[in-house]
């Protein structure tokens, strides 16, 4: 069975017409001194409009486009122009729709998101604004970087706390 994280969903805009080719990733107050455990990435096949923003996501074509670079709160950079790609946990075919893929795992880093950005390889050429969508699956180390768990509901001794 899978782990129960903290999730919080951000996204990166992207202007329409913009010829740049780097963009950084905004503060996020919510992440701040939180313990990374997994990124995912989607794209507009999947998830056609951010509920942050309801801008169009990226397509899938874009994203392999799109490298992301993050840096943690020491100033080193652990993740540099990794493909946005291989953080892309749902796929569909006409085959198979919506394959879920678990989240690509960190080891507990703290990212610095202001110092964080994406890069791509040439500037996408979208006509109307997009963004890249990310959902950022974390610990909280205030809240001793426990996962969810639950009590015994029968009254007995309560489950232990997972770590």
């Amino acid at each position: 069975m899978k782990k129960v994280y903290r999730h919080e969903l951000i996204e990166i805009s992207i202007p329409a017409n913009s010829t740049a080719t780097q963009f950084k990733i905004p503060d996020q107050p919510n992440l701040r001194n939180m313990k990374l455990v997994g990124i995912s990435a989607y794209a507009q096949e999947n998830t056609p409009a951010s509920p942050i923003s309801q801008q169009a996501v990226i397509t899938e074509a874009e994203m392999k486009k799109v490298y992301l670079t993050l840096q943690d709160n020491s100033g080193d950079q652990f993740v540099n122009l990794s493909p946005l790609s291989n953080y892309r946990t749902i796929e569909s075919t006409a085959a198979t729709p919506n394959i879920e893929r678990d989240f690509k795992s960190f080891t507990g880093q703290m990212v610095n998101y202001p110092k964080s950005f994406i890069t791509m390889s040439s500037a996408l050429g979208n006509i109307a604004d997009e963004v890249v969508l990310l959902s950022i699956w974390y610990l909280d180390p205030a809240k001793g970087n426990s996962t969810a768990t639950f009590g015994n509901k029968n009254g007995g001794t309560p489950a232990k706390k997972q770590c």
